[in-house]
C-alpha cells in the first residue's frame, strides 16, 4: 500500500471509531439503554479501531481482503444496531417494513455506511489496481445491479410495497401484475449478468510478462 493510501484508511478508520464510541454511549444514555445498538456501535468502534492500526503497519497481508472485512463489519454493525434503535425510539409499536423505511433514512445509518462504502472502494482499488481489463467488467457489473437496487430501495423508502402489492379489481390491475413478473424476470437476469461481470473482474488472469530479450548467443 502506498502512503496516500494507508494514510486514508487511516483517517476513515479513526473516523469510523469514533463514530462508533460515540453511538455506543448515546445508545447507553438512552431512556432506557438500547443495548443491543450500545454492542454493535463498540464493534463498529473497535473495526475503526483495527483499521487505523493496519493503516499504520505498512506491510499489511492481504489488504483488499482486510477492508472488505472492515466494511461488511461496519455495514453489518450499523444496519442491525441502527435497527433496534429504530425500533426502541418509536412511540408505539411498528413492524419490520415501518422500521426499515426509517432505518434507510436516518442520518447515523446513512454516515456509517457511507464510511464502509469508502472502505469497499479503496478495497476494490487495492485487489484489481491498474488492471485495464478487470475495471470495465467491474463497471457494467455495477451497472447491471443498479436498477434493480434502485427498485428495490423504491419499495423500501417510499412505499412501493403498496403499489406492487395492492388488490387487482380492474383491467389497471392486471397491467401492473404483468408489468411485476416482467420487472422480476428482468431483475433476476440483471443480477445474474452483474455476478458473472463482478466474479470475471476478480478473476481476470494477469497479463503475461513480457519474457526479456535474450542475450546474444556466446
Amino acid at each position: 500500500m502506498t502512503a496516500i493510501f494507508r494514510r486514508t484508511i487511516g483517517v476513515l478508520g479513526a473516523v469510523t471509531c469514533l463514530l462508533g464510541a460515540t453511538g455506543a454511549i448515546l445508545a447507553l444514555l438512552a431512556s432506557p439503554p438500547v443495548w443491543f445498538a450500545v454492542g454493535f456501535q463498540i464493534i463498529i468502534a473497535l473495526t475503526g479501531l483495527i483499521a487505523l492500526l493496519v493503516a499504520r503497519s505498512p506491510g499489511t497481508p492481504a489488504p483488499a481482503l482486510a477492508l472488505v472485512c472492515f466494511a461488511g463489519a461496519i455495514f453489518t454493525g450499523t444496519t442491525l444496531g441502527r435497527f433496534s434503535a429504530v425500533l426502541a425510539a418509536a412511540a408505539e409499536p411498528i413492524g419490520t417494513t415501518d422500521a426499515m423505511r426509517r432505518l434507510v433514512r436516518d442520518p447515523w445509518f446513512l454516515v456509517q455506511n457511507a464510511l464502509a462504502g469508502m472502505l469497499g472502494v479503496m478495497a476494490l482499488f487495492a485487489a484489481l489496481g491498474r488492471d485495464r481489463r478487470a475495471w470495465p467488467k467491474l463497471a457494467l457489473g455495477v451497472a447491471c445491479a443498479a436498477p434493480v437496487a434502485a427498485a428495490a430501495g423504491w419499495i423500501v423508502a417510499f412505499n412501493g410495497d403498496e403499489v406492487v402489492l395492492a388488490p387487482v379489481d380492474s383491467a389497471i390491475g392486471i397491467v401492473r401484475v404483468v408489468v411485476v413478473c416482467l420487472a422480476g424476470i428482468a431483475s433476476v437476469i440483471l443480477l445474474s449478468i452483474s455476478a458473472h461481470l463482478v466474479i470475471g473482474a476478480f478473476s481476470t488472469p494477469p497479463a503475461p510478462r513480457a519474457k526479456p530479450d535474450a542475450g546474444p548467443a556466446q
